[in-house]
């Protein structure tokens, strides 16, 4: 078999192409007579892995692809041929001749040429075009590598831009091409983002919106003043071929009313307490556009305790960036929140107001 596919090898790299070549379990052995099945069991000559992402087409548009690399060679070989099937006991089909770019110890392959919620069993085979006195050669077949492309879950975030609508912000699903080489053309198969959203969170959701994969945002411009949105996305793919859409599993939830934002987070906060002197702290945080500052609390626990006691309330303006913790004592540590709530209340759709809120806490120690 060897002598098979290195005479193949000769005549197209004579020609300058290669036609699909089936690779078969049954002729593809390796001395001992141990056949396809069985090349698991044996030490390969380099490396084959696979990632699942997207990739660019042609046309610019997104597609669905899996990133194949090949590194960890005995010997770095001149080209690589790489295998696929569709189903694991299916024989393999030559589907491309990856050449080593100069200087490369690891190249690879991105086949754009799938479809969501199936399978892939790959394969590669090293080559050498063979030097002076030196004739062509080709190494062992690999392990078969298997990889299933799945549209992966879209992770969410939800803010308004005041009066203007509310944003949903999801991250483009792509890969950065890791090789300097081409791979195939993508079968027409773009995958991208469909957006729901409801005034329940847990029922009555509604597609408004379908956007391109290579997109990062959604604005909502239909979302009314006063009134609470449900927001869910999940990942879609439409085969232009077939007509047969693909869906991923759905985001989390996420909520936002008009003129409001997403909590910040504690880093964005930046919540801080510094010591001004033995009595005294100050309390400082940013402002966060779209939050007011509902309340200051602060507690005391005394050396030895164990518990904190009940939380005092500590004046401070609802715009002020900072406060001042007066007369405290030492040996004691003390808890500061800080509750933050919606600048901007929400309607439950029966004339009923809301403010969603969150408490931020820091620690104080008076030694």
């Amino acid at each position: 078999m060897k002598k098979y596919i290195g005479m193949i090898l000769m005549i197209s790299l004579t020609l300058g192409v290669f036609v699909p070549q089936e690779v078969r379990a049954e002729d593809v052995s390796e001395p001992g007579g141990t056949v396809f099945a069985a090349v698991n069991d044996q030490e390969d000559e380099f490396s084959l892995t696979a990632e699942v992402g997207t990739a660019e087409d042609e046309d610019g548009d997104l597609v669905p692809a899996v990133y194949l690399s090949f590194s960890e060679f005995e010997e770095l070989p001149d080209y690589v041929e790489v295998y696929r099937a569709d189903a694991e006991d299916e024989d393999s089909l030559w589907i491309a001749t990856c050449v080593r770019p100069e200087s490369e110890s690891a190249f690879g392959y991105c086949d754009r040429n799938v479809i969501p919620e199936t399978t892939y069993y790959y394969c590669a085979m090293a080559g050498w075009y063979g030097s002076e006195g030196e004739a062509p050669r080709i190494g062992k077949v690999t392990r078969v590598f298997s990889c299933t492309v799945e549209l992966s879950r879209p992770v969410i975030e939800v803010w308004s831009g005041g009066t203007k609508g509310i944003t949903v912000e999801f991250p483009a699903g792509g890969f950065l091409e890791k090789y300097g080489y081409a791979g195939t053309a993508g079968n027409g198969c773009a995958p991208g983002f469909q957006i729901y959203r409801s005034r329940s969170e847990d029922k009555g959701y509604k597609q408004i919106a379908t956007v391109s994969g290579n997109e990062e945002r959604y604005t909502d411009t239909t979302a009314a003043k006063g009134k609470l949105y449900f927001y869910k996305v999940r990942s879609y793919c439409y085969d232009k071929e077939t007509g047969e859409i693909y869906t991923g599993e759905f985001s989390e939830t996420r909520m936002c009313a008009v003129g409001s934002k997403s909590f910040p987070d504690a880093e964005a906060l930046n919540l801080t307490a510094v010591r001004k002197s033995g009595s005294s702290a100050k309390i400082s945080w940013n402002y966060v556009d779209g939050f007011v500052i509902d309340g200051l609390c602060c507690s005391e626990r005394r050396e030895g305790e164990s518990d904190f006691g009940k939380p005092k309330f500590v004046e401070c303006s609802k715009n002020a960036t900072s406060c001042t913790l007066k007369e405290l004592k030492e040996d004691c540590e003390y808890e500061v929140l800080l509750l933050m709530r919606l600048k901007t209340p929400y309607s439950d759709g029966n004339d009923v107001f809301y403010y969603d809120s969150r408490w931020y806490a820091v620690r104080v120690d008076i030694d």
